[in-house]
């Protein structure tokens, strides 16, 4: 609900969120967990795969994550070609899954706010353009800590050019 204002869509939903709640039994999370199951009818290897399921459909049809997996993948051939040190790839690997989780968040941010209203508010703005900040200021850092990393070795490289 933004501006006091919520779609027929969005008020169906909270309302059968409401009584799924209302009807839960306040035993059933352990009587999952004794079976294994995160949830009712879902063990923990189909929570995974519902969930890299929402990995794959940020990365097909999200264009920021596409630019992304591509500059991760421009990076670790670089960390290959360069040889950089086990702690420099951890650093890398760190760094490349942070900005990919920071823009699946950013997508599921986007989505619900487009599930709760199809107008234009200031906060729904607000909340997509902070999302997408995120991703942008986790790019910015894992961009200058690539520069330590491979700055050096690239300078080494190409000095011999410029003497």
């Amino acid at each position: 609900m933004l501006n006091g204002h919520m779609t027929k869509r969005a008020r169906k939903t909270v309302i059968a969120s409401q009584d799924q709640v209302n009807n839960r039994h306040p035993d059933r999370q352990d009587i999952c967990q004794e079976n294994g199951q995160t949830r009712p009818g879902h063990t923990v290897w189909q929570s995974i795969w519902t969930a890299l399921g929402g990995v794959a459909h940020t990365f097909r049809h999200e264009r920021n994550a596409q630019i992304e997996i591509g500059i991760a993948s421009v990076a670790a051939l670089l960390g290959i070609a360069l040889s950089i040190s086990s702690v420099e790839w951890a650093v890398l690997v760190f760094l490349i899954f942070m900005v990919l989780a920071l823009e699946t968040i950013n997508t599921a941010i986007e989505a619900t706010v487009d599930l709760v209203t199809e107008d234009q508010h200031d906060l729904a703005k607000i909340a997509k353009d902070a999302a997408a900040g995120a991703v942008v200021l986790m790019a910015i850092g894992s961009l200058v800590i690539a520069c330590f990393i491979f700055g050096p070795r690239l300078w080494r490289l190409i000095s011999p050019l410029f003497a």
